[in-house]
């Protein structure tokens, strides 16, 4: 991970909007174990795994980015 230079954050969750944060790929992890279920209500089996393999790719996206360094936006 780098370091910060002006320290700028995301309002509310504070981010690091200049180098690698993992709480990122985190918070969308712990998000995906609400939505994933919740597409199941539809009771289709392609909504769950659309949304599944949707969250899985953006978790390790973000999740690379951060240990890259990178900010997540």
């Amino acid at each position: 991970m780098g370091t910060p230079v002006t320290g700028a954050r995301v309002p509310l969750m504070g981010w690091s909007l200049e180098v690698g944060d993992l709480r990122l790929a985190h918070f969308l992890a712990t998000h995906a174990m609400h939505l994933v279920p919740l597409a199941g209500l539809t009771g289709s089996r392609g909504a769950v795994r659309a949304t599944a393999a949707g969250f899985s790719g953006l978790v390790l996206w973000c999740f690379a980015r951060a240990l890259m360094g990178l900010p997540p936006f």
